[in-house]
Parts: structure tokens; C-alpha cells; sequence
């Protein structure tokens, strides 16, 4: 949250009676989640305590004090100018913003001068520094300005800026703490002028820093995860690879990707459960193919294939060819991502002992913390988020565009077979386990013209699909004497 608090001092040659009080901007603490994490009632449930601490910026000017007016002497001692007058302030800011904060200062008028306040003499007026001045300075012997180093009375008087100029910074802090500066005001007048009350009003800002925004990436979901609310849509990113990905808590409970997973697999980068959603170090059987390498086999091993930064146009269509469908811009939640096979998507080097049946995998070439969604229509599945936005079994695949507009967006992306097909005809996302027949694979198919009215498809184990990952559901492990 950034705060800004603004103090007004008016400053008078004779007469400075000026009051400033401190101001709070307050400090607040909530409690922010509780939640228990437990599936069953036979387990330790669990309680996390959660504190928000607001941000908070006091400032503070204490009541003006006359320093040494009157009867100075330059260095040369000579008594050659008229006396200068200075008032000091003592200026107290404190901010827990680990950015710091900046303290900012202008005049309230353009011309920026001290003005006769008398009513009738208002023409009468001090003007403002133009460059520096010190005690060796006997020339100007009519001017006015700031200064934070005249404890001394060796101090550098400059000007700062006016009304509509940016303004002249005093002060930098950058990180949270207490710091207090002493601000001097002086002006010189020389025998030319009237005698009276001259005044200016002075605007000093304490602004705090924003700091450079951190990334936030989806292998800490489980530390800024419970902070989102139903309906929230952030950009993260994937340590992995430092690319970034749009996701959003949903009504289901879960936290999803609203755009396709675009990692290419590496084999020089050290797979493990700290960045990926596998529960021990892996080593990939084969690198994501570029374009300049297409090759695409059927194969129960390792086969992914990086497009480009390729975008579904939005498009419908009932053809195989996907030319039209695609385009080098567009909007981040239809972009194509990579297509994986099974043993890719799964993050298995084969997939060979893997025999149909409905098998579960419970891992995934999601980062850590997230991973695949379940077959079927039970917890845990896309049917599952789907239903919350009024689909029911006969309609989860028909032609309700809802399903890959706002905010679910269920791109349709198509596959790769060695070509790029069915854009814009339909999106195909793996889910975590086998098929229900040999060498097949479970996904979700959404077609735009309601050919399919089930929640679950099987697939050739080597097809290219694409992949939404989620938040892992939770897991309660039960022993028993």
C-alpha cells in the first residue's frame, strides 16, 4: 500500500509562529486465514495463524527555533551584509516500508518568493536562491532557501523547487526506519526593502517507496496461496524457467492455470521435488523439440514440442487444418503452450508399465505444488471446477462458449501429431492417469460443437496434448497400530 502524508509550513522573516502536530497513519494487525488442512477426522488437524501488518508512515516537525539571528560576520570579518535570519525545524519521519521512503519539498507559489504580507506592500518580496550560498558569499545580500547542514553555522543555503517543478528531494531512505533531519530556513534582507512580515508557504511530501516488484512463483504457493480470494487472477511464474502464467482461484477450492503450462523439458536442468511435481530427482529421457527440429514419434517415451510463442486467434472451426486459427499476438490465456505425451506430461521416462485401466499417476511435469487434474467427474477433476459455473454432464463439452471465454478459459489448442491440428476445433488437456483401455491416456476434450457429451477421453499415450495444471489437493496419511 502506498501512503503519501503532506505538511504545509509557513515561513516568516521576524514572526514564525508556525504549529505542525505529528500525524499517525496507523497500525494495524489482523488476523488473516485459519485454516484447517485435513481430510479425514482421525487426523492431527492443523491451524495456521496468519498476521497482516499494514503499512505505516508517521511524520513529525517540531515547533520552529531561531538559530543565531542577527549579527553574523563572513569569514573575512567583515560585516558587509544585513543579518541573516534562520528559523530550524527538526523533521522526524518513520516507516516500516522495507523500500524506505523520500521526503519531497516545493513552494506553494510559482514565483516561489517571500511575500510582504501586508496587504498594501504585497509587491515587496525576498526572491528565492538562485545558486548556492555560504558565508564566503558576500554578494547576494537580498535572498532566501533551504538548508540541512547549518548546525554549525557553516551551512550551504540553496534554492529548491517551485509551485508546478518537480520537487526537490531532501531526503532518501531506503529501508524501513527512523530518521530525523534538521531543515533550516534562512533569509537575508538588505536596507532596500520595506519592514514587515514577508511569508511563503512550503509543501514537504514524505512519500513512500515502492519497491521493485518480486516475482511470485508458483513453487510457493503453499506460502501466498491462502491469500487469494474466489475469483482473484495473478501472473506468477515457473522457477524452472522464468516464464509467467496468469492463475486464479476458483469455486472449486483450487487454484488453476488460466493459460496452457509452456516449459520446455530439459535434460541438463536437475529435476527435482523443490521445482517440480515429482517426488524425487529425475532425469528426463529427451529435450522439448523447437521448430528446428519436428520429428514428432508416437512413442511411449519422452516426446514434447515448443510451437513458438504461437496464440488460438479466438476462432471456431470444423476443420482439421489449424493454419487459420493461429496468430503471433493475442490474448496471454490463449496461448498455445507445449504439447507433451503421456510419459512428458507425466514426467515418466516410459510409459510402458503403465496398462490402461484408469491408472493414477501422482506426479506431473507441473512445478512443484501443483500437478494434473483427476479423470472422471469426482473431486479434484475438471468436471469438478466446471459444474461450479453451471455445466452438467450432457453440456460440458457442447458448444457453451463459456467454457474458453472469461474465466476459465479452456483454449481451444488443439494437439501435435507432427502438425499442429484442431485449433480452434478443440482443447485437449491431460489428466493424471491412464485411460481406460492399453496404451491410452485419460484427458479432458472440449469441442466446440458438442460432438462428445463425456468428461473423460482416451488418448494414444504418444499424442501431443496440452496441460492446465492446479493446486496438489491436499493428502492425509492415516497409520494404525
Amino acid at each position: 500500500m502506498l501512503r503519501h502524508h503532506t505538511q504545509k509550513q509557513k515561513l516568516f522573516l521576524y514572526l514564525m509562529s508556525v504549529l505542525i502536530l505529528p500525524t499517525l497513519l496507523g497500525v494495524f494487525c489482523n488476523v488473516n486465514a485459519v485454516r484447517v488442512n485435513c481430510e479425514t477426522s482421525d487426523c492431527e488437524k492443523g491451524v495456521t495463524f496468519r498476521a497482516l501488518v499494514n503499512e505505516v508512515l508517521t511524520v513529525s516537525i517540531s515547533e520552529p527555533e531561531s538559530w543565531a539571528t542577527g549579527g553574523l560576520t563572513n569569514k573575512v570579518g567583515n560585516r558587509n551584509y544585513s543579518d541573516l535570519l534562520r528559523n530550524r525545524f527538526g523533521l522526524t519521519i518513520y516507516s516500516n516500508n522495507p523500500a524506505g521512503f523520500s521526503v519531497l519539498m516545493n513552494t506553494a507559489s510559482v514565483a516561489g518568493a517571500l511575500v510582504n504580507t501586508h496587504a498594501s506592500l504585497s509587491s515587496d518580496t525576498i526572491p528565492m536562491l538562485t545558486s548556492n550560498w555560504t558565508r564566503e558569499d558576500t554578494l547576494r545580500t537580498k535572498f532566501w532557501g533551504y538548508s540541512i547542514n547549518d548546525d554549525n553555522e557553516d551551512g550551504t543555503y540553496r534554492a529548491f523547487a517551485k509551485s508546478g517543478e518537480a520537487p526537490t528531494e531532501i531526503l532518501a531512505v531506503d529501508e524501513a526506519s527512523m530518521s530525523t533531519v534538521n531543515l533550516y530556513f534562512g533569509a537575508m534582507a538588505d536596507d532596500t526593502i520595506t519592514s514587515g512580515t514577508y511569508e511563503e508557504t512550503i509543501i514537504i511530501n514524505v512519500v513512500t517507496n515502492v519497491a521493485p516488484d518480486e516475482p511470485i512463483y508458483m513453487q510457493d504457493v503453499d506460502e501466498w496461496g491462502e491469500s487469494l480470494e474466489v475469483g482473484d487472477e495473478i501472473t506468477v511464474r515457473d522457477a524452472r524457467d522464468e516464464k509467467e502464467y496468469t492463475v486464479k482461484k476458483m469455486p472449486d477450492g483450487h487454484i488453476w492455470m488460466t493459460q496452457n503450462l509452456d516449459h520446455d523439458i530439459n535434460m541438463d536442468y536437475p529435476y527435482g521435488p523443490a521445482n517440480t511435481d515429482i517426488p524425487s530427482s529425475w532425469n528426463p529421457g529427451a529435450s522439448t523439440k523447437q521448430s528446428s527440429n519436428t520429428t514428432w514419434v508416437n512413442s511411449k517415451v519422452i516426446e514434447s514440442y515448443d510451437p513458438g510463442d504461437l496464440y488460438w486467434n479466438g476462432e471456431t472451426n470444423t476443420a482439421q487444418d489449424s493454419t487459420n486459427y493461429v496468430a503471433d499476438s493475442g490474448d496471454s490465456h490463449y496461448h498455445l503452450g507445449n504439447y507433451y505425451n503421456f510419459a512428458a506430461a507425466l514426467a515418466v521416462n516410459d510409459a510402458s508399465s503403465y496398462n490402461g485401466a484408469s491408472q493414477l499417476v501422482n506426479q506431473s511435469i507441473c512445478p512443484a505444488g501443483w500437478t494434473l487434474p483427476r479423470p472422471g467427474s469426482g473431486d479434484d477433476t475438471f468436471y469438478a471446477l466446471l459444474e461450479e459455473y453451471g455445466f452438467t454432464a450432457s453440456s460440458i463439452n457442447g458448444s457453451n462458449e463459456e467454457a474458453w471465454d472469461a474465466p476459465l478459459y479452456f483454449a481451444l489448442t488443439g494437439v501435435w501429431t507432427g502438425e499442429l491440428r484442431f485449433v480452434g476445433n478443440r482443447g485437449v488437456f491431460f489428466a493424471s492417469a491412464t485411460g481406460s483401455l492399453p496404451d491410452s491416456a485419460a484427458d479432458y476434450s472440449l469441442y466446440y460443437n458438442g460432438q462428445t457429451t463425456v468428461v473423460q477421453s482416451d488418448k494414444a499415450v504418444g499424442g501431443g496434448q496440452t496441460i492446465r495444471c492446479f493446486t496438489r489437493p491436499a493428502t492425509t496419511t492415516l497409520s494404525f497400530d
